[in-house]
């Protein structure tokens, strides 16, 4: 989750101004159907060590990425 929505969202908050003062300046954010396997679910975003699933966890990020977009 860190590296898939945190870090992303993150740089965008803090490259905020400078996006603003260039007239073609774009952050593009991709994701992928992967997203409509899992609902968002603030409490569910991250898994523990002993129940880490890749593609729930993958799922996960994606949907939060499009919410966050």
């Amino acid at each position: 989750m860190a590296s898939q929505v945190v870090g992303p969202f993150l740089l965008t908050v803090l490259l905020a101004l400078l996006l603003r003062e260039q007239a073609n300046a774009r952050v593009v954010w991709v994701s992928s159907g992967g997203m409509y396997a899992e609902p968002l679910s603030v409490a569910r975003l991250e898994m523990g060590p002993g129940v880490y699933n890749g593609t729930p966890a993958y799922a996960r990020a994606k949907r939060a990425q499009v919410t966050l977009a």
